[in-house]
């Protein structure tokens, strides 16, 4: 028996003239039959340049008018093009507050893109994946290049949230997955040209082919850990997930591909000075700008008077050995924690890397509140397909909070009084966040009982089997 919303024609090829001018039959073309199975993929592509408008809307400017994270890249990648890799690092991280190098200055104008705000402080690896693009391109073009890219990532990332909650095909996952794409987190990160977004799309795409047993899992892995290096994390959840194999797979191909190969082929004086970036990122006071996690939040309770210097980047020095200390008591807590639950109370894989990318941000040195992109599957799961019942409604109100609190809780904030109360809600949707990814790691419902809600295609092909 064939499905009736198979067997009727879409709304578009109901009339009779419409098919008979095209000279299209709606049941026997070839081409409407492929278009009214895979509507939904169309529907989706067409999502990105909807989220680029929402991000224009939303802020009032387009996402290529003033990236502050991608002016230092595209400089960076053409003083590697012009034969000057030492002049990437030369100044620092503190370049833009102690005075710009000679080398940057001739390159930014070279490049025609206004001063950086901040220094290059990523990985020469990434640096390296970008490298082809800055060279056929020129600032404002690679701009809007990456502006598609984290556009395009958003959608992935929306739309695997919508899977993730168990909507079927339709205009309910499409509203979800435009929500998310949508979120401050995501908007947010497009705007800067930031690179979390990327990152978070193939962390998710790496999961789910671990899950699927796909054998190109590797690849979307290896890509995120260079875009973001802390996501070498994730041969964890392969560990914890007991995926023995591919754990072991992934630890020689990240030391492949991190340890052998930048000696081999960057220069050593690119190396040198990403080392030193590391260092003064280590000085670098975590109370400025839009900082949200915990130890942000712990010092920020600690000290009345943190907003004064909220607005502007500031050293801290180095931290003390007890604060190393309990940072390091606290981390490993936290891996013990997890590591029991999932040996006792073995949630599915899924479950798994939706808490761990959620509960990777409150051990982060610095967690910028783009980086909130990463919680954002586990809150959507949870939303739909809770654990226990609490993870539910704090799910829902961490996404309300990420979808409509915290373009207006932007430092500073003449009208909330004390500062303390302040810092709270300024990192709460991070402890929502944590909150939602611990309930639902713990909890054994219908994250783990309820099966995925079948697609169109899905029952097509179940009925075709039938027959």
């Amino acid at each position: 028996m064939v499905d009736p919303e198979l067997a009727s024609p879409p709304l578009l090829l109901r009339s009779s003239r419409l098919p008979n001018w095209l000279g299209l039959d709606p049941h026997s073309n070839r081409l409407v039959q492929f278009l009214r199975r895979h509507r939904f993929s169309a529907a989706t592509c067409l999502l990105a340049p909807l989220v680029l408008l929402t991000w224009t809307l939303g802020n009032a400017r387009s996402p290529a008018q003033y990236p502050i994270d991608l002016i230092p890249t595209y400089v960076a990648g053409r003083l590697w093009l012009e034969g000057r890799p030492q002049a990437i690092y030369h100044g620092g991280a503190w370049m833009p507050t102690g005075g710009f190098d000679a080398a940057w200055l001739d390159a930014v104008e070279r490049a025609h893109v206004g001063l950086p705000d901040t220094a290059f402080v990523y990985s020469p690896t990434y640096l390296a994946l970008l490298l082809p693009l800055i060279a056929v391109t020129s600032a404002q073009q690679f701009f809007w290049c990456f502006a598609a890219l984290n556009a395009a990532c958003a959608v992935v990332v929306g739309r695997t949230c919508a899977r993730l909650a168990g909507l079927p095909d339709g205009w309910p996952s499409l509203s979800v997955a435009l929500l998310a794409a949508s979120s401050f987190p995501a908007s947010y990160a497009g705007l800067l040209g930031q690179n979390v977004l990327p990152t978070a799309a193939l962390m998710l795409l790496g999961f789910d082919a671990v899950g699927r047993g796909r054998r190109w899992w590797l690849l979307p892995l290896l890509l995120a850990s260079a875009f973001k290096p802390w996501a070498i994390g994730s041969l964890g959840v392969l560990l914890l997930g007991r995926k023995h194999r591919q754990f072991l797979l992934g630890l020689f191909a990240h030391a492949l591909m991190f340890g052998v190969a930048p000696r081999l082929l960057f220069p050593d004086v690119l190396l040198a000075g990403y080392r030193a970036v590391l260092g003064d990122l280590s000085t670098t006071s975590v109370l400025a700008f839009n900082s949200i996690g915990l130890r942000a939040l712990a010092e920020r309770l600690a000290s009345p008077d943190w907003t004064l210097n909220v607005a502007q980047w500031a050293k801290h020095g180095h931290a003390s050995f007890a604060q190393l200390v309990i940072e390091a008591l606290f981390a490993a807590a936290c891996t013990l924690a997890i590591s029991w639950i999932a040996r006792n109370r073995r949630p599915d894989f899924t479950t798994l890397y939706t808490c761990c990318m959620a509960l990777a941000l409150g051990v982060l040195g610095t967690c910028w509140s783009h980086y909130l992109v990463f919680a954002l599957p586990v809150v959507c799961r949870a939303a739909f397909r809770p654990t226990q019942p609490a993870a539910r409604w704090l799910a829902v109100a961490a996404a309300f909070w990420m979808l409509a609190l915290m373009s207006v809780a932007a430092p500073p904030l003449p009208w909330l009084r004390p500062e303390r109360l302040w810092a709270l809600v300024y990192s709460a949707p991070l402890l929502l966040s944590l909150a939602v990814a611990w309930l639902q790691l713990w909890g054994r419902g219908s994250a783990t009982d309820t099966q995925p809600t079948p697609t169109i295609r899905q029952r097509a092909e179940t009925a075709a089997s039938r027959k």
